[in-house]
């Protein structure tokens, strides 16, 4: 028999020399006590998850609840204890917070709405909020948006945007910008519930904030991002609608309210007013505009996308009419905010330009790296401007195109891209940006030529690898893996061929020999053969673009860090992006099934399906049947001028990963929905039955 079988039975919770009692229970059983002797002990918590019914009961009368909801709305003075500053708040938020359905039922359900109006009393002051109450004021909200949705959505639709206003007024708060950003997006339930599904309309929107449903909301959060004197306003309202545009569905209101041509112009104002003034001056303000429309342009520019590879035959057999009704307006409507965006855009390329080339020659910020010397790194504004020029590039618009060669734009980028050697996501933007131009060259010779031969980035690739072969890897300029994937590029579209050790699907590419020698049917060796030193480019892609490409697969996850040429695969037409490089947009890789192809890594919501393999089989046809946009010799008068001339709106999409799909022509669109109502009539413009379909005809 054992030491506690002897006592008790062997249960020990029945000898009564060790029995509990709980100080709470010695509280409740006096006939005076206060919320603050409760509010001090260490075992309330405890005491009200277990449900104790004279605790609970206590709680959730009138005079405790009051005092439960100052003690988070009102500031303690400098007078009080720390238990007045700290644990009380805390105990309260906690106590709200456990989601006891009685305490819930008096915050929100009284007729008055005295508690409500109560918890909001900070956000209707003026005065600064405490940063600890407004955690607190946030956590309770999350609670009380999720379990009393209703009532909650009611109140805050009922405020309007005067109560928008109110909550802005507070944004440089985190936990008020949070509550807003939230609040923006109500297709997101509050609550998980199939129910949700089955409801009407009506019923839906009482389950949602309208504030995002209106342009005002739209107008009022851009004046407070450019009229704010404070560097947080300014940045939580561009992170907040850089949230907004990345989440929201693709017929969100919001989207189209902020593409509107009032508020583009407000924020490219920012720009063109700040960037001739001193480069420290107006800063967080110009990178906070310069985010939002790069967001904007992209999230847009992805749902056009989405809404054309999306129109394929197969797909709309399973659809409604009304469904691809729904999908053609909203393509117009979207074409529209595109136009909006770069209207306004192409007024302030010069100025950007101008801003950008003071990076050249500021030295003032500098860097200590692992080389432990002092190296130039790049400023944010910069940064920021070059991933919008990126946004611009994928476009593929031509009069955007003749902007950016006239304004000099890509000659600075790429000298910065050699005096800024330690900056990987600049690397990779630049990147980008080179690949989106040459992979549609046939179409955007103007810009390709200017990028080779005026910003002599042709010359750059051979020179900077030639001199990399000799180093070290651990001792190579970081960047030297971005221009092996450049020259990559280029010497598949000049048409040698590849080495044969290294493993690159360049099939799509079309290749054909004859006499021995190997050619595209690009036709980029015939049109540069006069214009670029192509001769030497072959010896250069037989000695050192051969050596450089095999260090490069026999390198794989050891000395090169900065480089995106860390996998060359089969499945992927030069290779795929780390995910450490990655940006987020266009980080895609046809064929595999990795991580930004899953919807919770994608920055962009529920689009990722148009970037998987189900889609090849319409490269070719779209590549036969894209637009040949002819090169534009005109002043920049002209070419501001003529911005309106949208026949030419987006050039072609390939499969790489930087590069855009065209926008299909509405013209062509109109007259298969016209053809015939029935839905299995519609002929997708781009299928093979359509061989006799000619250029003209999109």
């Amino acid at each position: 028999m054992s030491v506690l079988d002897s006592f008790g039975g062997g249960n020990v919770w029945s000898l009564g020399e060790l029995e509990f009692t709980s100080s709470i229970n010695d509280i409740l059983e006096k006939d005076n006590f206060t919320l603050d002797e409760l509010l001090r002990e260490p075992e309330l918590l405890q005491e009200v998850k277990s449900k104790n019914e004279k605790l609970i009961e206590f709680l959730s009368s009138d005079d405790v609840i009051k005092q439960l909801l100052k003690y988070i709305s009102v500031e303690a003075s400098n007078d009080d204890d720390d238990y007045r500053k700290y644990k009380y708040p805390y105990m309260s938020c906690e106590i709200i917070c456990f989601e006891i359905p009685s305490v819930l039922d008096k915050v929100v359900d009284t007729q008055d709405e005295r508690y409500l109006k109560l918890l909001f009393e900070p956000i209707l002051q003026n005065r600064k909020l405490n940063n600890y109450l407004a955690g607190y004021f946030e956590k309770m909200l999350e609670v009380l948006f999720r379990c009393k949705t209703v009532n909650m959505m009611r109140y805050m639709n009922e405020g309007g945007l005067n109560f928008l206003n109110k909550f802005l007024a507070h944004i440089d708060n985190y936990s008020i910008m949070q509550i807003i950003q939230r609040l923006l997006l109500p297709h997101i339930p509050f609550y998980s519930d199939a129910l949700i599904e089955e409801l009407n309309d009506e019923d839906r929107l009482k389950l949602q904030c309208l504030w995002s449903y209106d342009i005002n909301t739209s107008k009022y959060l851009i004046d407070t991002m450019i009229n704010a004197n404070k560097y947080e306003v300014s940045m939580h309202v561009a992170d907040l609608l850089i949230t907004v545009i990345q989440l929201s569905p693709s017929d969100a209101p919001i989207l189209k309210y902020l593409s509107d041509a009032t508020i583009c112009h407000s924020l490219c104002q920012v720009i063109e007013k700040s960037v001739n003034e001193s480069i420290n001056q107006l800063f967080s303000l110009e990178v906070a505009v310069a985010s939002v429309l790069e967001c904007l342009l992209s999230r847009i520019h992805e749902t056009v996308l989405s809404i054309f590879l999306n129109s394929n035959s197969a797909y709309n057999e399973k659809r409604t009419k009304e469904q691809i009704d729904a999908d053609h307006n909203l393509y117009l409507n979207l074409k529209d905010c595109i136009q909006n965006i770069l209207q306004n855009i192409s007024i302030i390329l010069p100025k950007i330009a101008d801003s950008i080339y003071l990076e050249i020659n500021d030295h003032s910020l500098k860097i200590v790296n692992q080389t432990k010397q002092p190296n130039k790194t790049l400023r944010q504004r910069t940064f920021y401007y070059t991933k919008l020029i990126e946004s611009l590039c994928r476009l593929g618009d031509s009069f955007i195109d003749d902007g950016l060669v006239i304004s000099g734009i890509l000659q600075t980028i790429v000298k910065l891209f050699l005096l800024h050697p330690y900056h990987s996501m600049f690397h990779l933007s630049v990147q980008r940006i080179a690949v989106a131009i040459l992979d549609d060259f046939m179409n955007r010779k103007n810009i390709c030529t200017h990028l080779l031969v005026e910003c002599d980035f042709f010359k750059i690739i051979q020179s900077e690898l030639t001199t990399a072969i000799d180093i070290p890897i651990s001792s190579r300029k970081p960047y030297i893996g971005h221009l092996l994937i450049l020259a990559l590029v280029l010497d598949s579209l000049i048409g040698i061929a590849t080495p044969n050790n290294v493993d690159i699907d360049i099939e799509s590419l079309e290749t054909t020999t004859k006499d021995n020698e190997t050619t595209t049917k690009s036709g980029f060796r015939e049109y540069y053969d006069n214009i670029l030193d192509l001769h030497s480019w072959d010896t250069f892609s037989g000695d050192v673009l051969n050596k450089l490409s095999v260090a490069a697969t026999q390198s794989i996850n050891t000395e090169i860090l900065d480089s995106p040429v860390l996998e060359l695969g089969t499945n992927s037409r030069f290779f795929k992006q780390p995910d450490s490089l990655d940006l987020g947009f266009d980080a895609f890789d046809e064929g595999n099934d990795n991580d930004w192809n899953d919807e919770l890594n994608y920055p962009y919501g529920n689009s990722t399906n148009v970037f998987t393999s189900n889609n090849n089989s319409h490269y070719d046809d779209m590549k036969e049947y894209s637009k040949d946009f002819s090169k534009h010799n005109m002043s920049e008068t002209d070419w501001t001028a003529n911005f309106n001339d949208t026949s030419n709106d987006f050039a072609t999409f390939d499969d790489f990963g930087t590069a855009t799909f065209p926008a299909p022509k509405l013209e062509a669109w109109d007259a298969q929905l016209n053809k015939n109502n029935e839905v299995t009539d519609f002929d997708d413009p781009f299928s093979d039955s359509n061989d006799d379909l000619k250029i003209d005809d999109l």
